[in-house]
């Protein structure tokens, strides 16, 4: 009578094992990574006042913010800043300036 091999051994499920979970690991940190650098401010409210590339904005607290608007910022359900009408309602992505400005990336027209 001969023995049956086992198709597959302890350690090599162990090792597969610790395998797919160092490869999970790194593919969560790597994510971990992109949201991080994708990550900034948000801030919505209406508008109250547009000049030029700044706009101003209260929140839901009435507090008033201007904001500067970069020239290569992303702007959704607008073409351009003039088209914003006072009292719509936005939703500013940006981070804060080393002047302590808020610069914003990324502006979307919120519809009620």
């Amino acid at each position: 009578m001969t023995k049956r091999a086992k198709p597959y051994s302890i350690r090599m499920i162990i090792a597969l094992g610790v395998g797919a979970a160092v490869c999970f690991s790194l593919l969560s940190f790597w994510f971990m990574v992109v949201q991080a650098k994708r990550a900034g401010h948000r801030i919505v409210g209406d508008v109250v006042a547009v000049e030029g590339q700044s706009i101003t904005i209260a929140n839901v607290r009435g507090q008033a913010t201007t904001f500067i608007v970069q020239e290569d910022a992303r702007l959704f359900g607008i073409d351009e800043l003039s088209d914003l009408v006072l009292g719509q309602r936005l939703m500013i992505r940006g981070r804060p300036n080393e002047d302590a400005a808020f610069v914003v990336e990324g502006l979307r027209v919120l519809v009620d």
